[in-house]
Parts: C-alpha cells; sequence; structure tokens
C-alpha cells in the first residue's frame, strides 16, 4: 500500500498535506486543506506557486505522480484563482487520471 501527499511550494517555504492512503493508481485523491502564507514583500506578477503529488510505498524514495506550476499574474490583479486543470511529468507532458482543482486567494 502506498501513501500520496502533495507538497505545495512559494517563497521558498514547503507546506505539506496530510498522509492519503493510496491503493489504486485510477483512485481520486481528494487534499481538502487550507495552506496559509505570510508574505512579508508584495506578491511579483512573475512568482510561481508549485504543486507537487507524490507517492510514497515502504521503502525508498518518494515517486513525483505531477507537478502543476501557477503564474500569480491574474491573483495579483484579482486576488483570487480557481482553477481546474492536468499535473505534467517532468516532460511536461500531461500525466493521464491526474487532476488538479485549486483556490488561492489573496488576503489583504
Amino acid at each position: 500500500m502506498a501513501g500520496c501527499y502533495q507538497i505545495l511550494l512559494f517563497h521558498c517555504n514547503e507546506k505539506y498535506s496530510t498522509l492519503l492512503l493510496h491503493t489504486d493508481e485510477n483512485q481520486i485523491i481528494t487534499v481538502n486543506q487550507n495552506f496559509e502564507w505570510p508574505v512579508v514583500r508584495p506578491i511579483n506578477p512573475g512568482e510561481v506557486v508549485t504543486v507537487q503529488l507524490l507517492c510514497r510505498m515502504r521503502w525508498g524514495a518518494p515517486r513525483v505522480l505531477g507537478v502543476y506550476r501557477l503564474g500569480l499574474q491574474i491573483l495579483v490583479t484579482d486576488g483570487q484563482l480557481c482553477l481546474t486543470d492536468t499535473l505534467v511529468d517532468d516532460r511536461n507532458k500531461a500525466v493521464p487520471n491526474k487532476r488538479l482543482d485549486l483556490e488561492i486567494t489573496k488576503r489583504p
């Protein structure tokens, strides 16, 4: 049995989701968690939030199942962003059955 989790990276700070039991490659994994970053300087339009979905077997290093990188240009101007998109692999190809639903809000 494997455990999956997400890593979110922004401003050189990592946030980890809780460990989710994962038994099937096509299983829907829901991470319904809030992650907050204290921002001490303004967010620049060129900055990126990176989301990685990883799977860890009992032994060995975690395997990256997919990655999503989100540029924050729209968040800087609109203050809120909701999206649904596909995760990609390290060659920037869409990963089948790996989708991301994400809501990001910039608080003043």
